[in-house]
């Protein structure tokens, strides 16, 4: 009786254990100690309930449940409030034990985990609408970034068009390995229509032949593009035949995938050849 009168739990350390008998009689009650060793037969609470009678059917019939009821607060006997017990019998001794907790406190609980809850939710909302700011922040730099690239690519383009289609030397555009783009000049050295220049790759018009050696080294070799300028060599004509020309490189060779412009003059002496004087 001792041990459980001085057994205490709850955030206040105020909630509490009690026994009593099935007569029923009090065995012990830590804050209603005038109850203690008294018939309760008679005892009432504030709306009228004979709790410890109905306690002590509830644990006899059953042997253990919950009931509801009005009890004082805590150690405050002046102040009444809702409260659900869970009781248990210990047969061996007639003893019934019980425990409640405060309709009060498991409401204010509730409310503190539902505040707990939507702060959580509107932090989280925030953080979401946050990124959700910086994403969409970032998508409109990286299209402004890409129109300016588009449009910077597109006077570029312009204006190498328009250098090209004035120079009096041929102007060949390569990309990724492949002709791109050639000038009116291009376009008479190879004999072929502007429609027709991006089927043709390096090795149509620069074809693997000893005039070609070093002019096709210095394009494997991806130099700076010094040694690519005023070397010798042909090119292969759409009808077939060998030109020979003298070739340079524009935009250097650091990388050959990359885009670059080679410039191709005619040799002085305006010879054409077939392929069969250039064979390996």
């Amino acid at each position: 009786i001792n041990r459980i009168e001085a057994m205490r739990y709850g955030a206040e350390n105020k909630d509490y254990f009690w026994l009593q008998d099935t007569s029923p009689r009090i065995v012990m009650h830590p804050y209603r100690k005038d109850l203690n060793n008294q018939d309760v037969s008679d005892f009432r609470d504030a709306h009228g309930a004979n709790i410890f009678v109905e306690f002590s059917q509830l644990a006899t019939e059953k042997g253990e449940g919950y009931f509801n009821y009005v009890w004082q607060w805590k150690d405050d006997p002046d102040r009444i409030e809702p409260k659900e017990s869970y009781i248990r019998i210990y047969a061996p001794w007639n003893w019934i034990i019980g425990t409640g907790v405060y309709v009060n406190d498991v409401q204010t609980e509730i409310e503190n985990l539902r505040g707990y809850i939507v702060k959580i939710s509107l932090a989280v909302i925030g953080i979401v609408i946050l990124l959700l700011i910086y994403l969409i922040r970032q998508g409109m730099v990286l299209e402004n970034s890409r129109e300016e690239a588009e449009k910077l690519l597109v006077e570029s383009v312009d204006r190498y068009q328009a250098l090209s289609e004035a120079a009096t030397e041929g102007a060949l555009f390569v990309y990724d390995g492949r002709c791109r783009y050639g000038n009116t000049v291009m376009y008479e050295l190879l004999g072929c229509a502007s429609d027709k220049i991006e089927l043709l790759n390096l090795q149509d018009i620069f074809p693997e032949l000893i005039a070609n050696k070093e002019w096709l080294d210095s394009l494997v070799k991806g130099s700076d593009g010094s040694a690519s300028n005023g070397i010798s060599g042909v090119i292969r004509r759409c009808d077939g035949t060998l030109l020979s020309c003298h070739f340079s490189v524009k935009n250097g060779l650091n990388n050959p995938e990359s885009g670059f412009m080679i410039l191709v003059r005619r040799s002085v002496d305006l010879t054409e050849h077939t392929g069969a004087h250039f064979a390996l």
